[in-house]
């Protein structure tokens, strides 16, 4: 899927009328947008300028210029199949990264954060990772270690509840749906306090803090999901510092 289609594709259903008429000029008439300047634009598309800029900012982009870029380079993708060069490569990084913190930005329930961290601070915290987390699972330990708690990760669920017992708080971490796993581990906590950072929410835990769903299973999905999950960890820090 194109760039700019594929960052404006996961909230076209929260765009507001006015940016449903700039994106669907993007869609059906990407090169009269990309050659045109900004007053045509906006013209065409019924909408202000200041409506075009904010539209750009909403799906990743810094302004109308770096969006026009972009389109440029899609269009010219499709008819250029060579190998992507080093710009265009960092611009996919980077672009997917941005794009999928915009993402999880629009997801976060900040009075869900800042109760978590309430019931965070003060607090023995246990942390139980997946695998592919465990990097969001130690960046959250040596913060939390900073700040002088008592922590310690664990991935192995026989590992968790040989030591659960002298915890009060239970925080989960996960990249993908492991349903299962978290009943399990919410089962054996005794009714301690939960908190769990995934794509997904869970009926059986008490907080629970979505980030967005990376569906594509390369090593940059996987990266940007890391990604996401360490700048949500960065926010909980400095409400913990607060």
């Amino acid at each position: 899927m194109l760039t700019v289609l594929k960052q404006i594709e996961p909230i076209d259903h929260l765009l507001t009328p006015v940016e449903k008429r700039i994106t669907i000029l993007i869609k059906h008439h990407p090169e009269f947008f990309i050659e045109s300047t900004g007053k045509m634009i906006a013209v065409r598309a019924g909408v202000s300028e200041s409506a075009l800029i904010r539209l750009s900012q909403r799906i990743g982009f810094s302004g109308l210029r770096e969006l026009k870029i972009a389109l440029a380079r899609d269009l010219h993708l499709m008819t250029d199949t060579h190998t992507d060069s080093l710009i265009s490569a960092t611009q996919q990084v980077f672009n997917e990264t941005r794009s999928a913190l915009s993402r999880t930005e629009q997801l976060i329930n900040e009075n869900m954060l800042i109760a978590a961290a309430d019931k965070i601070k003060g607090r023995s915290i246990l942390i139980f990772s997946t695998e592919e987390s465990i990097i969001v699972a130690i960046d959250f330990k040596q913060k939390l270690v900073r700040l002088g708690y008592m922590v310690e990760v664990v991935q192995d669920f026989f590992a968790f509840t040989a030591i659960v017992q002298y915890y009060s708080v239970i925080f989960i971490v996960c990249e993908t749906e492991c349903d299962e796993l978290i009943h399990r581990i919410i089962a054996a906590s005794d009714q301690k306090v939960s908190i769990l950072i995934a794509p997904y929410k869970h009926p059986d835990v008490a907080y629970s803090i979505r980030t967005s769903v990376e569906e594509n299973k390369t090593r940059l999905a996987l990266t940007t999901g890391r990604t996401i999950q360490l700048t949500v960890i960065d926010v909980l820090f400095r409400l913990l510092q607060q």
